[in-house]
């Protein structure tokens, strides 16, 4: 999800993050008279596919209905209907090139965010071509690269939320080359050098990209509406290319991030979402009819894990 056409080829609580920024910026400005929020908070975004909104329309689909399907929601547009009006700002500087100059790219989102004082960051999928490659390259290389990603980020003193480097060795070909992927000792390594980074910094949360998107491959998800109890399947989440995901797999996703982003600021309510749960989020962004339809749908042989 985060990417890509082949051919284009300890203790840290709460506290700290507020000390990090936000509780600073909140304690110099004048309190509401009706006791409201003060000022609108800014959440930038930055990375690559996943977050910027890729939809594959032209590689894998081979019908209308997998265009269809294969339609999605940029991370901003599924997250900012999930908040009290007004009272949040999301700023996208994601970006669908991230894997042709991640360094470049990267580095001006990060110069972008930065002009923008936001009151915390979302690095979902920002780290990715920083270690998974178009360029290939051995251990070394990948390491180097993900240094200077690291580098980046570490600019920023706001809180964030950094995604992790997720398991992609079973992805269609035509969507991220083989050579793109590193070997499964070096995935390690790169996700070991990012916890101990996060490690020393206290505006720094880790979010597990890597482990929701496994559960978005394998896990069904169950959702009550009204009377109804409805099973998305994981060919409802994900795109006919195994790697993003459809608007309902977005809507897990955003789930997600919110339900994080507030474990992480427990002390800022304007930086909460109103809704958490899946049945809410699907309410929020108008796709209950569409999860209805998609459960009702038969899965075609061979579509369990992805795909459809």
């Amino acid at each position: 999800m985060l990417f890509a056409v082949r051919r284009r080829t300890a203790v840290t609580c709460s506290v700290l993050w507020l000390v990090a920024g936000i509780a600073a910026q909140g304690s110099a400005e004048p309190a509401a008279a009706d006791g409201a929020a003060r000022r609108t908070r800014v959440v930038a975004i930055l990375g690559a596919s996943a977050s910027a909104g890729f939809s594959d329309q032209l590689i894998t689909p081979k019908t209308a209905d997998d265009r269809e399907h294969n339609a999605t929601l940029k991370l901003r547009d599924a997250l900012a209907p999930l908040f009290a009006e007004d009272s949040l700002q999301f700023r996208d500087f994601s970006s669908m090139l991230m894997f042709t100059e991640p360094e470049r790219i990267g580095g001006k989102q990060v110069d972008r965010a930065l002009a923008a004082k936001p009151d915390a960051v979302l690095a979902i999928d920002f780290l990715f071509w920083f270690g998974y490659s178009t360029r290939g390259g051995d251990r070394a290389a990948r390491m180097k690269l993900q240094d200077e990603g690291l580098a980046a980020l570490a600019r920023i003193d706001r809180p964030m939320l950094v995604g992790d480097y997720p398991e992609m060795r079973d992805i269609d070909p035509r969507m991220l080359a083989p050579h793109a992927i590193p070997d499964a000792e070096t995935l390690a390594e790169l996700n070991a050098r990012l916890r101990a980074w996060a490690a020393t910094r206290p505006n720094v949360r880790l979010f597990s990209l890597g482990e929701r998107l496994r559960d978005l491959r394998e896990r069904k998800r169950e959702i009550a509406l009204g009377r109804d109890r409805l099973v998305l399947e994981p060919a409802h989440l994900l795109q006919t290319d195994r790697l993003h995901v459809t608007r309902l797999g977005m809507a897990v996703l955003a789930s997600e991030v919110v339900a994080a982003l507030a474990d992480a600021l427990p002390d800022e309510p304007l930086l909460h979402a109103e809704v958490r749960d899946l049945h809410a989020v699907l309410e929020r962004l108008d796709l209950v009819d569409l999860a209805r339809s998609k459960a009702a749908e038969a899965i075609p042989a061979g579509a369990a894990g992805g795909g459809r």
